[in-house]
């Protein structure tokens, strides 16, 4: 395929947002993720898991939470959780007050119900600012940190160009 024609193809061939965070985690190193599958993160878990994301999945958010912290505390690299806001954000607190309370690394994606317990908050709110806000995170989670990283379902289901998303 010529040069010319690759980037008309790589034009019209879209990522969504879900398929961007996904590929950002694994840029930065992330190789495994806690939490429960919801609706609204389903699509983030499938696209992670196919770019060999590990996924364990557990029963609630609050064993999920504290598994995240732990593997954080054990590895010294970033526990990502992965919940549903509401209820799920809310039992998601007890690991991340966990980690707060004995200064372990670890990430939750609701800003606002969090702020008391993390030293920073990001949140998405457009597709291009997905790897940026991710790589900011990690990179002050493995400071000893507790992070949050918000991605909205809306965002995660709008659309990029595969030429934009390796840009960004």
């Amino acid at each position: 395929m010529a040069d010319s024609d690759r980037k008309i193809h790589d034009s019209q061939t879209l990522v969504d947002g879900n398929l961007l965070a996904a590929k950002a985690f694994a840029a930065a190193g992330v190789t495994l993720m806690f939490g429960i599958v919801g609706i609204l993160v389903t699509s983030f878990a499938k696209r992670a898991v196919s770019i060999v994301i590990r996924f364990l999945a557990f029963h609630n958010e609050q064993s999920a939470g504290y598994a995240a912290s732990a593997y954080g505390y054990l590895t010294g690299k970033a526990g990502l959780l992965l919940i549903v806001s509401g209820p799920g954000c809310v039992h998601g607190l007890a690991g991340l007050s966990n980690a707060t309370a004995n200064a372990w690394s670890m990430k939750l994606d609701k800003v606002a119900a969090v702020e008391p317990f993390s030293k920073f908050s990001a949140k998405a709110t457009d597709i291009s600012q997905i790897p940026k806000s991710l790589f900011k995170v990690l990179d002050q989670a493995l400071s000893g940190r507790r992070l949050v990283l918000d991605l909205s379902n809306d965002i995660l289901h709008q659309t990029v160009s595969l030429s934009e998303a390796e840009s960004l």
